[in-house]
């Protein structure tokens, strides 16, 4: 804000302020509105905390005080204990001003985004107005206010030059709208204060100032109001919007989620699906393998179970026999003289005998447990878990009798035959094998064909194990 101040001293005749002063209209209505704006941007520094209200308030609080040191009575306002503010207090108040009006200026136009030159220049100035304002203090007080009309000049002349600066560089804004206005402001304020004190010569400087800072404080009041109404208004545009983007945003993510959990629903879904059907899979698979398994263990001439299914059952039942401790027997028989059969009666009647001795094999091994097998050619065996030699001596002999007392019946007619069997018992153990029962077996049956056949040789070694 500009301030004008001649080059002599302010001592004015006191008749001319008092005629100012001597109307209580015009000097209530003008402290009631520069107080009113004072409390105003006070109250508004307290609810924002942005110092453009306290630098204002500061400007508005010297400009009091300074118009206070000139009113020629002001000790009938106040009290004693304002006895210090007095004319020789008025340059140091006007350099007070102007820092606060520098401040506020900065801080209002934004030079420091805009202009870094006058914002650089504009605390510079504040700081040179600090020192001068206590130098003032000690100066004759002509001098002092010669001092204090340069700085309000000079200070004038910078925020003009600033203000003219952002009205050339900057673009459409409401920064520049600020700019023009504030521009207004001070020169209207300038205009008026030269205006009455040059051609009023009955007003004393005192209203001069007086008209200046009116002029200045409505001004800036029109502006402050308005750009706090407008920073209130885009604060809350931009909390609306903002509030609309999370609400779109929310929608957005509530919809990614409810796409998420279908697309996991249809994928749980899908995988189960698929699962079951390759439990299926798996399972007709298992059936197939077990088809396969088990077609692979039977014979195809007898039906009963092959060389490769003997030899892993012997196997489960010596290990079972070895940890149970319970007593396996093993029969292995053959038909005696049967190559004589094939080259008498042809192989058809030769795989008729070995069709029926399966049969009665099977007839005699009763239990789910004991399993009759085919071990090759016209060889077969019999695996008899939990039974002693006198058992399975028994059973054997049962089978040889059956076999020896009837003909059998086959395409080239009835054929007499006999059938050796050789018959070991053990106990499972860890000395030995399964190969060692089925060795036993064999040197059994080999004794019974050698001592004359159709007969059931009893091993003594494998006896002597199981005992």
């Amino acid at each position: 804000m500009a301030m004008f101040v001649p080059f002599f001293s302010l001592a004015e005749p006191l008749s001319a302020n008092q005629q100012f002063f001597s109307s209580g209209v015009n000097y209530g209505l003008f402290f009631g509105f520069m107080l009113a704006v004072l409390l105003s941007n006070t109250v508004l520094y307290l609810m924002t905390k942005s110092r453009t209200f306290i630098y204002y308030t500061g400007v508005l609080a010297t400009a009091l005080l300074l118009i206070l040191s000139w009113e020629p009575n002001h000790s009938g306002y106040l009290s004693n204990n304002w006895s210090w503010l007095k004319q020789d207090a008025a340059p140091s108040l006007l350099m007070a001003m102007l820092a606060f009006t520098l401040l506020f200026s900065n801080r209002l136009l934004h030079f420091k985004a805009t202009a870094m030159l006058f914002h650089k220049g504009a605390l510079l100035g504040v700081l040179i107005l600090t020192v001068l304002a206590i130098l003032v203090t000690v100066l004759p007080h002509t001098i002092a206010l010669n001092i204090a009309f340069v700085g309000a000049v000079i200070s004038a002349l910078w925020l003009v030059a600033g203000m003219l600066y952002q009205i050339r560089t900057l673009q459409p804004s409401f920064r520049l709208l600020i700019s023009k206005f504030y521009l207004v402001a001070v020169l209207s304020s300038s205009l008026v204060f030269g205006y009455v004190y040059l051609t009023a010569e009955k007003l004393p400087m005192l209203s001069a100032l007086i008209s200046g800072v009116f002029i200045h404080s409505l001004t800036l009041m029109i502006i402050l109001g308005y750009g706090y109404g407008r920073d209130k208004r885009i604060k809350i545009e931009a909390q609306t919007e903002a509030l609309e983007q999370a609400k779109q945003a929310s929608q957005a993510q509530q919809a990614l989620l409810e796409l998420q959990q279908s697309q996991q629903e249809e994928l749980e879904a899908s995988v189960q699906e698929r699962t079951f059907e390759l439990e299926v899979t798996l399972r007709e698979l298992e059936d197939k393998n077990r088809e396969l398994e088990e077609k692979n263990t039977l014979d195809s001439l007898t039906g009963l179970r092959n060389r490769s299914y003997f030899d892993k059952k012997l196997l489960a039942e010596y290990r079972r026999s070895r940890r149970e401790q319970t007593v396996l027997s093993l029969v292995m028989f053959d038909i005696d003289h049967f190559k004589n059969v094939n080259d008498t009666y042809g192989h058809p009647a030769g795989d008729d005998v070995i069709r029926v001795v399966a049969s009665l094999a099977s007839q005699v091994a009763k239990r789910p447990t004991d399993i009759v097998c085919r071990y090759g050619g016209e060889e077969f065996s019999m695996i008899l878990p939990c039974t002693d030699s006198p058992g399975a001596y028994t059973i054997a002999e049962k089978l040889r009798a059956k076999l020896a007392s009837q003909p059998i019946h086959t395409c080239a007619g009835p054929i007499d035959i006999t059938v050796s069997f050789g018959v070991a018992s053990m106990l499972g153990n860890r000395q030995q094998s399964e190969a060692s029962l089925l060795q036993y077996a064999d040197d059994a049956l080999y004794q019974a064909k050698k001592n004359g056949r159709d007969q059931v040789w009893l091993s003594e070694e494998a006896n002597l194990e199981a005992s």
